[in-house]
């Protein structure tokens, strides 16, 4: 199955910190497939832009017919546009479209630099905001379209008000320019019912590529679905994780990072029991998955017991609070461990993490004793089998539950035993909260 389809709009950033780059990692990051049309190509780096040069329309509103014509969209996310005429083409075939559409209303960059021409604002305002589900505008952003200053909280809503009366659906007024208090506030406001984010204000100056990265975010949760309160917290989570984790690069400002989540020793690997709840509920997840994918799941039984430390292990892996993947193994005769439940969620599945599970499995068993380990699938999953593989495991005879069963696979590898490596000691006891990388 496909994933959710977010199409960006908006001009190239050549140090990859903000624009179409930072829109399409963060799509990435959230699970869905960005697509991209090109308006403009920036020479830009840490330290400011250097210039622009605008597409031309018929390049512009070629790529849209491209990707609208044949893959389609479930959500839209406009940036920098640059010009009148091309502010104008965007709106005109967005208007066309049935799927929400967020608007960056990009006119400067991070450096101040100018990405809009002045006399495209009136389109902007006539033309491009009463096709937007939302607009994202900073505070500058705000009062170059409103003509409302906003200098302290009390003053979102009246230039939220002022916004929406321009024909967006809803506006997120964004007061991270404020600069003052201990948190960043931004303001939700459909002309019904307001909705305060706050979130922690970092002192991190490596925030390029934020207003890019919100508004992605923002079109990727609604694309898969979310109501757009939830989305907005969604994103907003998403993008303050990535200015924490923002880093130097070039002389300059740096970008957030983007791949936050994903970094190895973001992910936390926790000794939890096989019947624990938060096990349990997360396997049931995946296995929704799996039934719907390959029509299992077909599995061998167990009691809980068997991963019990010392004779075995059931790690839980955490990301942002949520746990995304599992797995345990159990010992056999002979020096032997088996790994068994692995389940992991496609999302997480696309970072990595089911061979970063697999990995500690491993380690944790070399630091048990074990000698060799060996698993199974208990159905024939190509991605499964191409990781075992890649991890450098071959294929034996069956064994087990599935000895003989024509759609199951055997692998199994030996373990060198390393008793510095692991990150989970096999009594149980986390030798450190994160993984690192090996």
């Amino acid at each position: 199955m496909a994933p959710p389809r977010v199409l960006t709009i908006a001009g190239s950033d050549s140090g990859g910190g903000a624009g179409i780059q930072a829109d399409l990692k963060t799509m990435l990051a959230l699970g869905v497939h960005g697509m991209s049309v090109l308006t403009a190509v920036t020479a830009q780096n840490s330290v400011g832009v250097q210039g622009y040069w605008e597409l031309p329309v018929g390049a512009v509103r070629a790529q849209l017919a491209s990707v609208l014509e044949d893959i389609g969209v479930d959500a839209v996310k406009t940036g920098m546009l640059a010009s009148t005429a091309l502010v104008s083409t965007v709106a005109a075939e967005l208007a066309r479209l049935t799927v929400p559409v967020v608007v960056d209303p990009v006119s400067v960059s991070k450096h101040g630099d100018p990405l809009l021409a002045p006399e495209a604002l009136a389109a902007v305002r006539a033309e491009l905001l009463p096709v937007a589900t939302l607009v994202t505008p900073n505070l500058p952003e705000t009062e170059q379209l409103s003509g409302v200053t906003v200098e302290g909280e009390a003053d979102l809503r009246r230039a939220a008000d002022a916004l929406l009366a321009l024909g967006p659906r809803a506006v997120l007024v964004k007061g991270g320019h404020l600069g003052a208090g201990a948190d960043a506030v931004d303001l939700l406001w459909d002309g019904d019912t307001e909705h305060v984010f706050r979130s922690p204000r970092y002192d991190n100056r490596h925030t390029h590529g934020t207003g890019c990265t919100l508004a992605s975010a923002i079109a990727s949760r609604l694309a898969s679905g979310d109501a757009l309160p939830a989305a907005v917290a969604a994103a907003k989570e998403y993008v303050t994780g990535a200015i924490a984790a923002g880093f130097p690069l070039g002389a300059g400002i740096g970008p957030v990072d983007h791949g936050w989540r994903w970094r190895p020793d973001r992910v936390e690997l926790r000794v939890t029991p096989f019947l624990d709840p938060v096990s349990q509920q997360l396997i049931a997840e995946v296995q929704q998955e799996y039934v719907a994918r390959y029509g299992g799941p077909d599995e061998s039984p167990v009691d809980g017991a068997e991963f019990d430390p010392p004779d075995g292990l059931f790690l839980v892996a955490w990301r942002a609070g949520t746990a995304v993947g599992c797995g345990g193994w159990r010992r056999l005769a002979g020096g032997r461990v088996e790994i068994k439940r692995m389940y992991v969620t496609a999302a997480a599945r696309r970072h990595g993490l089911a061979r970063t599970i697999l990995g500690e499995l491993e380690r944790t068993a070399a630091a048990a004793g074990a000698t060799e380990v060996v698993l199974e699938t208990g159905i024939v999953q190509p991605e499964a089998i191409e990781l075992y593989r890649s991890a450098g495991y071959v294929q034996v005879p069956g064994f087990g539950y599935y000895a003989g069963a024509p759609k199951s696979r055997s692998f199994g590898k030996p373990l060198v035993n390393r008793v510095d490596a692991p990150r989970v000691d096999p009594a149980g006891h986390p030798r450190t909260g994160r993984v690192l990388p090996s």
